[in-house]
């Protein structure tokens, strides 16, 4: 479906609008058991994208890690570019990784295409033994988020088992960028799985039993937003839907997850300015007026453009016109336009390929340009990908 916006002061071209917020979710349980009627072995996540569950593994394809029976993942965090980060509720061998070759249940591993390395020792942190790290995620600068099964201190920093704190791997000092108590959490709740969002800056969390929190209620296999920006929650994840539909009794206690990527340019449906058509570099040139300013409409998506120079002016209304007319230079009609996609801004193409172009859309072009009514609803096939 074509996206949509008003003209107005200037515009019928927000076809390039972001989407809702739309992802895709790595989870893993606390116990072996079916999501979805898929068996999803705890010592793994796997992908739900909406539609399908598929077991996934911890870190790249090769070399990858295998953990031992009896052991449980219960925090990890996918990177954007397939690394991982994960630690496990027992002391348990990893293949590959150096000194003792092992990793505690206070320690977090990083797999990437070289190997495991552990990144965030429970030793160096002179954290109690018997201390568990129960959720683990990544900032965009590579820092960790932790969370622990109890009460610690980290370096002078005290955290408790519903907090958050993020670990500076430059050195800095430990600091806590969610404070459970602070937030709302209920005592007795245990937050078990962490994400922060590359979109939007928000967390991701989820807690070891059922509650309700900033008036949203949830239970142990649901994971809510949490907006640093006024503290509000949302619901993000739910797993009683469908297709998750977990099993009772089985707890999420780890989760990942990344935006979803319709046209697969590398750029998220929610952070992308043209999401149904490839376009990595994100160019925006500008918007509507031969002056403008880039205006979040990548440069692929911007309707009434159809001379592809990035802007829209009176020479693309007139240049529509002429292709409707079937004048020069373009005898063959708005086919010819070097970006016929662009031209049907009146709606005529909602849904489909064809190019309904005509001197209407010329003129509305044209009056857009200068900020001139009408103020009506505009539709862009660019927008649908077309």
């Amino acid at each position: 479906m074509a996206r949509l916006s008003t003209i107005g002061a200037l515009l019928f071209l927000a076809c390039g609008a972001s989407a809702a917020w739309s992802r895709s979710f790595e989870v893993s349980p606390d116990t072996t058991t079916v999501i979805g009627g898929v068996v999803v072995d705890r010592r793994q996540p796997a992908e739900d994208d909406g539609a399908t569950i598929v077991p996934t593994a911890i870190g790249p394809s090769a070399p990858g890690v295998t953990l031992p029976n009896g052991s449980n993942l219960d925090a990890f965090d996918r990177m954007p570019n397939g690394d991982v980060v994960f630690s496990t509720d027992i002391t348990v061998a990893v293949a590959g990784l150096g000194g003792s070759g092992v990793a505690g249940p206070a320690d977090v591993v990083m797999v990437d295409g070289t190997g495991p390395v552990i990144v965030f020792s429970a030793a160096a942190a002179m954290l109690p033994a018997g201390t568990d790290v129960d959720a683990v995620g990544i900032e965009p600068d590579s820092d960790l988020l932790l969370s622990f099964d109890t009460t610690v201190n980290v370096s002078g920093v005290v955290v408790d088992d519903e907090d958050v704190v993020r670990i500076d791997g430059q050195g800095g000092a430990p600091v806590v960028v969610y404070d459970g108590s602070a937030q709302g959490v209920t005592a007795g709740l245990d937050l078990d799985a962490v994400y922060r969002s590359l979109d939007d800056g928000h967390l991701l969390v989820s807690f070891d039993g059922s509650g309700v929190v900033g008036g949203v209620p949830f239970d142990d296999e649901d994971v809510l937003d949490w907006n640093p920006s006024g503290g509000a929650y949302a619901f993000a994840y739910d797993g009683s839907a469908a297709p998750a539909s977990w099993q009772a009794g089985a707890d999420l206690d780890a989760v990942s997850a990344f935006p979803q990527d319709t046209d697969g340019d590398g750029i998220g449906d929610v952070a992308d300015n043209c999401p149904l058509i490839v376009n990595a570099s994100q160019a925006d040139i500008g918007g509507v007026g031969p002056t403008s300013v880039p205006d979040g409409i990548g440069d692929v998506c911007q309707c009434g453009d159809v001379n592809n120079d990035g802007r829209v002016t009176g020479l693309d209304g007139t240049l529509i016109k002429r292709a409707s007319l079937n004048l020069a230079p373009f005898t063959t009609g708005v086919g010819a336009l070097p970006a016929p996609n662009k031209c049907d801004v009146n709606g005529g193409a909602t849904g489909d390929a064809v190019f309904h172009c005509s001197g209407l859309d010329g003129t509305l072009v044209q009056r857009a340009s200068l900020v001139l009514p009408p103020g009506v609803l505009q539709f862009c096939p660019a927008a649908d990908g077309n």
